[in-house]
């Protein structure tokens, strides 16, 4: 007889069970028994995954079903995020008169409709050999001098988080709102926490955006239900332990003592829905009286709340739920575009051919290495397991889940709530 085992996202067979429970096994995860979305039983594979973000590394914790754990990897695209969809994406243009938020909102779609090569990399792992001049300093002044009859034909795009929201996106589009955040984490340019420090100091969103860049300020978005598409949205890790860094020009900045990432930032890239499935972890506990008279201490699940999901647009080695990023040359897709994004590899680099290819080897493509650009560093986590990575990298779309208080995110679905402090901000005219 075959045994087949049911759960909410269909059937698997005994053989495919048996290999899931191995494969958690051997990804130094442990089987637990849990419960779904219905009040079903079931069993889930927890495990950790790393990653890196601009200033250091952070660990992920999962927690797959069962079902949905194989090739050492949770496959957690199902129910709720894909039964979800917005209207299809479509380029416009990204120099048109509208609203600054617009603005940065077109561009990230355009960017992400004519991406053909991108993966994650910034300086501070790179090895002793290598530039960093190609990730942190890609071409921004494109952006600037893109017209709607002359747009930019598409994008190759190597950098991190903040290197896109803010050097690249920001700095390319309104520099004037690139240049008010702060630099508290980082001697040379703002990093995610610096979003976070600017959205505290920052007065709430009164209901009149800015339509100039050159006259723009910030604003803080109070909830993340108010999210629109283009609004920037980042998070700052809880726990951390700073010490001061000398910079050159003389000024004190925080770094974290441990080398641990302070954070993650982020477009919004659709308008937020609240998850009828994944709550927060913020747990209280209430008295119940059992028959006997006797009073016992149990967790209050009515007073956890539904988190909400965004669609976002980022760089990162940890994709999302939903997520653009797939393995392998062009099977990576948003709207009509496919494009390759790029997992760490062997080799730990990408190189950038003298015909405009990128390959990993260009001379095994009968061509060489472009003479100007040092290999191209792709910053990802590696371990015995995943010795090319744990995920495709770099620039894409995909859905993040947030705590309704604002303290609190899942990467994607099947990730255990990392508590943070969320926050939102969008471009206003100044006082």
């Amino acid at each position: 007889m075959l045994l087949m085992l049911y759960g909410c996202g269909g059937s698997i067979t005994s053989t495919s069970y048996r290999e899931n429970r191995i494969a958690c096994t051997n990804s130094q995860g442990i089987i637990e028994t849990s419960t779904d979305a219905n009040g079903n039983e079931i069993e889930i594979c927890k495990y950790q995954e790393a990653a890196i973000s601009d200033d250091g590394t952070h660990t992920l914790t999962i927690e797959c079903p069962l079902k949905d754990f194989f090739n050492g990897q949770c496959n957690d695209d199902y129910g709720e995020d894909v039964n979800y969809t917005s209207d299809p994406p479509v380029g416009t243009c990204p120099t048109c008169p509208k609203t600054v938020r617009e603005m940065l909102d077109d561009q990230m779609t355009d960017i992400l409709l004519k991406l053909d090569n991108t993966g994650y990399t910034h300086n501070s792992h790179r090895a002793p050999n290598e530039s960093s001049t190609f990730d942190l300093h890609p071409d921004y002044t494109a952006l600037k001098n893109q017209t709607e009859t002359n747009p930019i034909s598409k994008y190759d795009l190597f950098l991190d988080c903040s290197g896109l929201v803010g050097y690249y996106v920001l700095q390319g589009i309104a520099e004037s709102l690139f240049e008010k955040i702060p630099k508290n984490y980082s001697c040379t340019r703002p990093l995610a926490a610096d979003f976070v420090d600017l959205a505290e100091s920052s007065a709430a969103f009164a209901g009149t955006e800015a339509t100039s860049t050159a006259t723009a300020c910030w604003s803080r978005v109070e909830h993340i239900k108010y999210a629109k598409p283009g609004d920037v949205i980042a998070y700052r890790h809880d726990g951390l332990n700073f010490e001061n860094k000398l910079c050159p020009d003389g000024r004190t900045v925080n770094q974290e003592k441990d080398l641990k990432s302070t954070g993650h930032v982020m477009f919004v890239h659709d308008w937020p829905y609240r998850s009828t499935e994944k709550k927060d972890d913020n747990i209280t506990y209430k008295t119940i009286t059992l028959p006997n008279g006797q009073t016992l201490q149990v967790v209050d699940q009515d007073n956890r709340q539904y988190q909400w999901i965004v669609q976002v647009a980022d760089s990162t080695n940890a994709t999302h739920t939903a997520d653009s990023r797939k393995k392998g040359a062009g099977n990576s897709v948003y709207g009509s575009n496919t494009y390759h994004a790029w997992m760490a590899g062997a080799e730990g680099y990408v190189q950038l051919c003298a015909d405009g290819s990128y390959h990993r080897d260009c001379s095994a493509h009968s061509t060489s290495r472009d003479p100007n650009v040092s290999n191209i560093m792709i910053d990802a986590p590696t371990d015995s397991n995943h010795p090319y990575g744990y995920h495709p990298t770099g620039v894409g779309a995909g859905k993040l889940y947030v705590n309704d208080s604002m303290d609190g995110y899942r990467v994607r679905k099947s990730h255990s709530t990392t508590k943070a402090t969320v926050v939102l901000l969008r471009p206003v005219p100044c006082d």
